[in-house]
């Protein structure tokens, strides 16, 4: 496993290099050790999951194609498997040789809590208008009637929610069609 950290700007010492990046308005980079970017992705393995992350450990950039990545200010590790929910949201870090969901500041998690509620807010939003379209022209079916007043109840519900406590949060049902 590939574990290149803290990758800088630098000015090759090759003359060649230095034209090159001239000409083709190239950034070298190496990392902590000395070692140049990109003579070093080819010694990361094609199969696996390379994360690039930064100086708090943060996870930023998830891919198998280490070309991809521009590691400025940034370290990069390569992973056999990566398990499905790991993202690069800013929930999760590298801790040495693994990953982790970050630990959330009472702020972050307030934030993630209103980020949530608006998003099923804005779900239900869109649920409610052509089932208050139908109610509002009298063209509603019975089934249409009890969907809408299930879904502002859920709506009612939903915007008493208080994200200020996030640990304590319960999410009210989402209604069944």
């Amino acid at each position: 496993m590939k574990h290149l950290k803290n990758f800088s700007i630098y000015t090759p010492e090759s003359e060649s290099k230095r034209d090159f990046a001239t000409s083709y308005n190239i950034v070298f980079l190496k990392s902590e050790d000395g070692q140049d970017w990109y003579e070093s992705q080819t010694g990361f393995d094609m199969n696996t999951v390379k994360i690039m992350y930064d100086r708090n450990n943060i996870i930023r950039a998830m891919t198998k194609d280490v070309s991809g990545l521009y590691p400025e200010g940034k370290s990069v590790i390569e992973f056999m498997d990566v398990p499905e929910e790991v993202t690069i949201d800013g929930f999760w870090k590298v801790e040495g040789e693994a990953i982790v969901k970050k630990e959330l500041s009472q702020q972050e998690k307030i934030a993630e809590m209103q980020k949530i509620k608006k998003s099923l807010f804005e779900n239900a939003e869109v649920t409610i208008a052509p089932l208050r379209d139908a109610v509002s022209l009298g063209i509603a079916t019975e089934e249409e009637e009890k969907n809408y007043r299930s879904w502002q109840k859920y709506r009612v519900l939903l915007n008493r929610m208080n994200v200020e406590v996030p640990d304590d949060i319960v999410w009210p049902d989402i209604p069944k069609p």
